[in-house]
């Protein structure tokens, strides 16, 4: 006969107690799903922003140390940035 149903004492846990665990995780991803994909994107864009405003900076001190100008071109069709040294200007 199955130990579990003599002696009272079952390891594991049963369907119901599965399905209501994964239920609660569900709801909570729900949740919190979204907000965690704005935190990401809004993290991104930060990140990007700092790095531009880094290199312009970085091109002003460059600029001011060198007889070269620097050009900063930013793309806002493929969200991308360019900084080159222009000669002869």
């Amino acid at each position: 006969m199955n130990s579990c149903l003599s002696s009272r004492v079952c390891n594991g846990f049963t369907l119901v107690e599965l399905l209501v665990t994964i239920s609660i995780v569900a709801v909570l991803l729900s949740v919190g799903l979204p907000s965690f994909v704005t935190f990401v994107s809004n993290n991104q864009i930060s990140s990007a922003t700092n790095d531009l405003v880094y290199s312009i900076h970085m091109a002003r001190s460059e600029n001011d140390a060198t007889t070269n100008y620097f050009l900063a071109t930013v793309s806002l069709m493929s969200f991308k940035w360019h900084l080159k040294a222009v000669l002869g200007i």
